[in-house]
């Protein structure tokens, strides 16, 4: 219902390298190894001041009790709003400090066009993946599509067959 309505549940606000207790102290909602579309919320990477909106699917990867990586998927979307979501968290990465791999493509040569983006999904579902260092963190952001494109029978403004993903890991 959350999602349908486009209001977050709470959120996950963690950072690696934080213990379970830690990271579940400043969390609105339960934390497991794996997340599964129970909640719809927002994720917080600690003591950076950025907010993810709009995930549904998350995994946390532990190392002798401390967060090792954490990465989540948004709910499903058009090409519109993942683009935008996507877009908006690079701009914000890019105010704070982080510094985008020379190597990867910048969210904001995105093509707006739905079908070329359906038409570009890779073997893992990414149509982008760019990374972002700061410090001893990385941060890798995606803008993925279901393979298979749009059929040339249905309108490509209205598919939600598109989500983002942020992961964060130690480098």
């Amino acid at each position: 219902m959350a999602e349908w309505r486009g209001v977050s549940e709470g959120t996950i606000n963690l950072t690696v390298g934080m213990t379970r207790a830690e990271a579940q102290r400043r969390s609105t909602i339960p934390l497991g190894d794996y997340g599964g579309s129970a909640y719809y919320f927002d994720f917080v990477l600690a003591g950076e001041a950025l907010r993810f909106k709009g995930i549904n699917v998350y995994d946390i990867g532990w190392e002798n009790g401390k967060i090792e990586k954490f990465s989540a998927l948004s709910e499903k979307q058009t090409w519109s709003q993942a683009r935008h979501d996507a877009q908006r968290a690079e701009m914000l990465l890019l105010e704070r400090g982080w510094k985008r791999d020379p190597q990867t493509h910048a969210m904001s040569t995105l093509t707006d066009n739905a079908r070329d983006a359906a038409n570009a999904v890779n073997y893992d579902t990414s149509i982008r993946r760019t990374f972002y260092e700061k410090g001893d963190l990385q941060i890798e952001l995606s803008a993925c599509g279901e393979p298979g494109g749009i059929p040339w029978y249905r309108t490509s403004r209205d598919q939600q067959i598109f989500w983002h993903t942020v992961a964060v890991y130690k480098r």
